[in-house]
């Protein structure tokens, strides 16, 4: 009896191990509860124009190929019925309309070969087609909205003009970066060897280190995992302190901090008092400007005092972090002023300046922040990639922004 119970575990284990492979992760993470209906309270993809255009384009593809499997397990795309298809779709992140060659419905059939009808290269762009056409009319609905909202909307800025507002705030010395970053490893992990044999990155002194670092060669800013600080531990184990990988890992990431630090960070307001953009990749704001016990995680923070015409420092901030492969983690958006309370309504986030109607969940905000209540919103935002970690920038629009008097 223990021998046939024990066949069973196993047999289940291959199945459950078989559909995870075959279709995907069968756990979805939901951290933010979008609700798509004809109320648009999820902005453009919950109209009926968005509806239809799917039904017309990637529901035909995923209805004649997809429905052996995906018409009743998850994602179910292929479902009998068309609004549950379309915003599974949707609330999975299976398509991404700023990047439509790195949607999963293409991917999983391009990369992975999952399931395809015919020649998997072909499949794939018979799908990425019927996205750019699903994105065509998606985005035409967006730009007719920002017309509609253009006639109308308020901000609280002093400049109308066009172009756009430059605040720089410099990056510390060379010096200064790398004694918060590197040293703070080799002045404790290199001891043994580094403060008397070349290179002395492990001297008391922080410009002793930094100097010997540099007229050794060796890190590269240009190409940080080929630091030799880095591949000596990575490839050749050299005097690891905990395991070789992740030792080589954290002097990547200090490697990379010390590069950005020294980088000014540019906050670019429009004139029109409806933007604000960040210099800054995602990697730089989470090397810059980590977030205390969230690893990982860093800021995104904007002087918004231009945007609003005010002398009062008023700072937009955003936490942010890499979530997975594909997409960002967006949350805890705030409005930070001792003196300033803020109106604020419907909030686009674009990345590297484009808006993709799936990062919908701050268009709905309607609130008004006070120096004691500086919550612009619970919600989360899943927001997905475009060129990668390490180019990609945010930058946020409003509908409305303005001091509440």
């Amino acid at each position: 009896m223990k021998r046939i119970i024990q066949i069973k575990i196993v047999l289940l284990l291959v199945i459950t191990f078989f559909v995870f492979n075959q279709c995907g992760n069968p756990y979805t993470p939901r951290p933010t509860e979008l609700k798509f209906s004809g109320g648009g309270d999820a902005g453009v993809l919950s109209t009926n124009a968005s509806l239809d255009s799917f039904e017309k384009t990637v529901y035909r593809v995923t209805r004649k190929n997809c429905i052996g499997c995906h018409s009743s397990q998850n994602p179910i795309h292929a479902s009998d019925d068309v609004k549950e298809a379309h915003d599974i779709v949707v609330n999975q992140f299976k398509v991404n309309f700023a990047n439509v060659p790195n949607s999963r419905l293409v991917a999983k059939l391009r990369d992975e070969a999952h399931n395809c009808w015919s020649d998997c290269s072909e499949d794939a762009l018979e799908m990425q087609e019927a996205i750019e056409q699903w994105a065509d009319v998606v985005n035409a609905q967006v730009e007719l909205e920002d017309e509609e909202e253009d006639g109308g909307a308020t901000t609280g800025g002093s400049n109308t003009g066009s172009g756009t507002t430059t605040v720089v705030t410099p990056g510390i010395s060379s010096l200064a970066a790398f004694s918060q970053t590197v040293h703070e490893i080799t002045k404790v992990r290199c001891t043994t060897c580094h403060i008397t044999r070349r290179p002395f990155h492990a001297s008391p002194s922080n410009t002793t280190a930094h100097n010997g670092i540099l007229d050794n060669a060796a890190v590269d800013f240009n190409n940080v995992i080929n630091s030799r600080l880095v591949q000596r531990l990575a490839n050749d184990g050299h005097y690891c302190w905990t395991n070789c990988a992740d030792d080589a890992n954290e002097m990547k990431a200090a490697i990379d901090s010390w590069k950005a630090l020294q980088e000014d960070t540019v906050v670019e307001v429009s004139n029109d008092g409806k933007t604000t953009t960040l210099s800054l990749s995602v990697a730089q704001v989470i090397a810059t400007n980590p977030v205390n016990g969230q690893q990982g995680a860093g800021y995104l923070e904007y002087d918004i005092s231009t945007l609003l015409g005010t002398t009062e420092e008023v700072m937009l901030r955003f936490k942010v972090s890499e979530y997975d492969e594909y997409s960002y983690l967006i949350w805890d958006p705030e409005i930070l002023s001792n003196t300033v309370s803020v109106k604020v309504k419907g909030i686009k986030t674009l990345i590297n300046g484009y808006y993709n109607p799936q990062h919908s969940v701050y268009t709905v905000v309607d609130t008004t922040t006070t120096p004691q209540m500086r919550s612009v919103s619970s919600s989360y935002l899943l927001a997905l990639k475009d060129k990668g970690i390490n180019i990609d920038k945010f930058s946020f629009q409003f509908e409305i922004i303005q001091v509440d008097n």
